[in-house]
């Protein structure tokens, strides 16, 4: 029985990855096998992508393009979308296509995932990419434990000058003067508990959607961070996969 649910699940997956990027399906399941690097390009998108086989790239690509983790129905054009562990850049290179006439601001802290991203939106004159981590106060972080994967570490403030420079949301706004952001994505393995639980408020009224990953499995308190954040403020929610959507209604 295990065995027919395998075997089912997996005509599934492969059905779907015909689905987003027809015969290419073949390059993505076989390359793996002969290199390190995989490029391929999802119908209706003008440029490739470039995968690192056998990490955790395949999943995102998966959440991405092919499960549809961010395909939420929104009823606004976005203008500013700031999308906060943006990885090696697919989500931010999603929006970028989806909704061409927005700004759209990157941020990853890791070094070998910017480098990534850096390459794979190349070729998005919209999408803007800094090298930094996302916490409530722009300071210093370090990685907590180094032998994690790439998409999934966690950090904590450091004095260390060497170490990963963070950027608070707020300050995000203020450097950048943004009146709004319209789409805010955060997949940040557990420092959401941080970013929400410290002068949330000062930010959250420039948000029109939040779309989120919380990450209870890794950091307890992240959800109850988020949610005693929005007790003040009216909003409707929406869930895919992982990923919840807070569409808020402020008074302006």
């Amino acid at each position: 029985m295990n065995l027919l649910k395998n075997v089912g699940r997996n005509i599934v997956l492969l059905l779907q990855l015909f689905n987003v990027m027809g015969w290419q399906c073949l390059k993505y399941l076989l390359v793996p096998l002969v290199s390190s690097k995989c490029k391929i390009r999802p119908k209706d998108f003008k440029y490739n992508i470039e995968l690192r086989t056998n990490t955790s790239d395949y999943n995102v690509f998966l959440q991405v393009f092919v499960r549809n983790g961010y395909a939420f129905d929104i009823d606004l054009v976005p203008e500013v979308i700031v999308d906060c562990g943006a990885n090696i850049g697919l989500t931010s290179i999603y929006y970028s296509n989806k909704y061409p006439q927005a700004k759209v601001i990157a941020i990853e802290p890791e070094k070998s995932n910017y480098d990534m991203m850096v390459s794979n939106t190349r070729n998005y004159s919209n999408i803007k990419c800094l090298h930094k981590g996302v916490w409530k106060k722009s300071c210093m972080l370090e990685i907590i434990d180094e032998s994690v994967s790439n998409w999934e570490f966690a950090v904590k403030e450091s004095n260390n000058k060497n170490g990963i420079s963070a950027i608070s949301i707020l300050d995000l706004i203020k450097e950048y003067e943004i009146s709004q952001i319209d789409i805010l994505k955060i997949d940040i393995e557990g420092s959401e508990k941080e970013v929400f639980e410290d002068n949330a408020a000062s930010w959250l009224p420039f948000v029109k959607i939040l779309i989120i990953e919380l990450h209870d499995r890794y950091k307890h308190g992240c959800s109850q961070a988020l949610f005693k954040s929005l007790v003040s403020y009216q909003y409707d929610m929406q869930m895919r996969g992982d990923n919840l959507c807070i569409y808020f209604h402020h008074n302006k």
